[in-house]
């Protein structure tokens, strides 16, 4: 808003050392605004060396005026962590809070800065993005003797023009745009130096149609050319990927409205899964593509409302890690064509004025569709997930608490579905806040029931589970907030 001041200070506490500090402020004149934000964090986190520490700091300045909008944002973040490893079950069973891997650890320095400008003609909206990247990261794995630094740079260019037209009975929104990008990687590591770099140009059609707010059809299309190569001679690639989306939605009630989307999207492999493979020489990944359907219906308003979807996607050459490859020291690859199909149904339902409640289940079939492993399931997919909330206002005050139910899972190298699953596992959280004058006063707590548990394990050979990646127990943390 125009010649006023806002801001916001947040102080945080909580258990495994837990502290940080945020602080925004925004500032705005006739047609000029600048806003900042500063945030500093450090937790000694639930496992042993899994300290971090992290600092953020973003500005943005804007001059506007009715038609046209132009500004600058910057963002800098700094973070150092502990790397505490994995855990075989034995090590799991005995104490799940230490560290396989005491003195490994890592860091980064990611800064940003984007110019943007909007203009408007009539009916038409013009606007584009110039941003530019720099992230510096760093590795050490004293476990390994191996050290690691990676340089990346990614400058994007992102003209469009947008074209609004609305009769009353329809309206017509219409999107054209162009994606010009390049990155580079350079990795100089104790076990040898790597570059890497990708440059892509991709243009983009959408069109959207509303019919009397009760019926809308949406189309688009994108299509990509990209060269990826390695410095060294490693490999090198000039390809091109399509992908498009068709949606419809209507309402033949004002309580029911259905909705279909289909359409095909994708997903290049980036230069640090390209740098560590086991295909032949010269060779790279093949870009990740998916063939996506969904159907659903919503019933209801916004005080009690229930949705249905149904879902597939058919994907091919799916990137993935597998720990099976490379002679089982594992490698990045392209899976054998997989299928991701499922039901989801959500709830909410305002119970009285101040008590509301809502749920979320999910049910997914992911397995191989062709292949040595055609018809057996997807590692690390639960089957089953099952979420719930209850949400209280009263003047002043609010509350919440959460569940949360996961069904076993195969572990990360199982294709062949011959090990034994890991075991489901059910968290609660909750909050509680109070606000007096300017200020508001927060408790929350995560997995309070403090389970053991484990989502992320690697590992199953002859029948011995390791890979294990242990979730946090028990936390609390307390909340200060003070708005101007």
């Amino acid at each position: 808003q125009a010649n006023t001041v806002r801001g916001t200070v947040i102080g945080e506490v909580g258990s495994n050392g837990q502290r940080a500090g945020r602080a925004a402020v925004s500032r705005g004149w006739d047609n000029m605004s600048i806003d900042a934000s500063y945030a500093k964090s450090h937790a000694d986190n639930w496992r042993d060396n899994s300290e971090s520490n992290q600092e953020n700091f973003s500005t943005t300045v804007q001059w506007f005026a009715s038609d046209w909008r132009f500004g600058l944002r910057a963002n800098l973040s700094r973070a150092d962590f502990g790397l505490p490893g994995s855990l075989s079950q034995a090590q799991y069973d005995a104490n799940a809070r230490q560290t396989s891997k005491p003195l490994d650890h890592g860091s980064y320095d990611n800064d940003s800065i984007t110019a943007f400008l909007e203009r408007r003609f009539g009916a038409f909206d013009v606007a584009a993005e110039l941003s530019h990247r720099e992230k510096i990261s760093r590795s050490t794995y004293v476990s390994s003797a191996s050290t690691a630094q990676a340089n990346i740079r990614t400058t994007q260019f992102s003209p469009r023009l947008r074209h609004v037209l609305d009769s009353g009975l329809w309206k017509n929104e219409a999107i054209a745009g162009v994606d010009l990008a390049e990155w580079s990687s350079a990795t100089n590591a104790s076990y040898g130096n790597s570059d890497a770099s990708q440059h892509s140009k991709a243009l983009y059609l959408r069109d959207e149609i509303e019919f009397d707010r009760n019926a809308r059809v949406a189309a688009g299309v994108r299509r990509e050319q990209f060269t990826q190569q390695s410095d060294s001679g490693a490999y090198g690639r000039t390809s091109a990927v399509n992908a498009w989306d068709l949606q419809a939605s209507y309402a033949p009630l004002p309580l029911l409205r259905g909705f279909v989307k289909t359409g095909q999207s994708y997903r290049l492999a980036t230069a640090d899964e390209n740098g560590f493979t086991a295909l032949p020489s010269g060779a790279v990944l093949k870009p990740q593509v998916s063939h996506d359907l969904e159907l659903g219906a919503t019933l209801g308003h916004t005080a009690r409302q229930v949705t249905l979807r149904w879902f597939r996607h058919r994907v091919r050459d799916e990137l993935y890690y597998d720990p099976t490859a490379n002679a089982g020291f594992g490698a990045n690859s392209n899976l054998a064509p997989t299928r991701h199909q499922g039901v989801e149904l959500e709830g909410r339902v305002q119970l009285t004025e101040t008590l509301g409640w809502s749920a979320t289940y999910q049910h997914i079939n992911a397995r191989f569709e062709e292949g040595d492993n055609s018809g057996k399931q997807l590692a690390l997919v639960p089957a089953n997930t099952l979420s719930t909330r209850l949400n209280w206002k009263s003047g002043q005050q609010s509350a919440d608490v959460g569940a949360r139910w996961v069904d076993r899972q195969r572990m990360g190298n199982d294709f062949a579905n011959t090990c034994a699953r890991m075991p489901s596992f059910t968290t609660f959280d909750a909050r509680y806040a109070v606000r007096v004058s300017a200020w508001e006063f927060a408790v929350t707590g995560t997995n309070l029931a403090d389970r053991k548990y484990y989502s992320q394990a690697y590992d199953c050979s002859g029948g011995a589970v390791s890979g294990i990646y242990p979730e946090d127990g028990r936390a609390l943390k307390f909340t200060a907030r003070y708005d101007f």
